[in-house]
């Protein structure tokens, strides 16, 4: 579900899904995530759109990002898209950002049982769009709700 939603929320967030096939988690999750939606929503309607990394480039992920027109904030999609043993994927260089700007990164529906190690560190624009972040392969839920799917939206926040 959380993939599903994070596909969803790089664009109008229209998920298609019946909400009473939902479990409660499901819907909970779907609440938090419309909820998270409604703060980007300008940024990925109205800002500069960045194409990262191609799904037709076969390398195992698939990226994009948006940037409002002040770079002050930018929120940033990552998708695992095969699954594979001893995966290595590569870092995602951004785009669009003020090289000369620090951005605090949040990460927007995170269901893991504790935050990347990235949360609410700060990074310049010149580093992530130069080196990236690494992004971890799998999410990190309780064990009943682990998939081989992985994804990640990162707002990015200049402080």
């Amino acid at each position: 579900m959380k993939y599903r939603i994070d596909v969803a929320m790089s664009g109008r967030l229209g998920m298609e899904i019946q909400p009473k096939n939902m479990t409660d988690d499901e819907k909970d999750l779907c609440r938090k995530a419309i909820a998270e939606y409604k703060q980007i929503r300008p940024i990925v309607q109205f800002g500069d759109l960045y194409r990262l990394v191609s799904p037709y480039d076969k390398v195992g992920l698939a990226s994009l990002m948006y940037v409002n027109e002040a770079k002050s904030k930018s929120v940033f999609f990552w998708w695992k898209t095969e699954s594979f043993q001893n995966e290595h994927l590569p870092r995602v260089k951004m785009a669009g950002l003020d090289a000369n700007k620090n951005y605090k990164v949040h990460e927007l529906n995170r269901i893991d049982l504790k935050p990347m190690d990235i949360e609410g560190k700060t990074f310049s624009g010149a580093y992530l769009m130069n080196h990236g972040l690494e992004m971890p392969y799998r999410n990190e839920p309780e064990w009943s709700k682990k998939t081989d799917w992985s994804s990640r939206v990162l707002l990015f926040e200049a402080e």
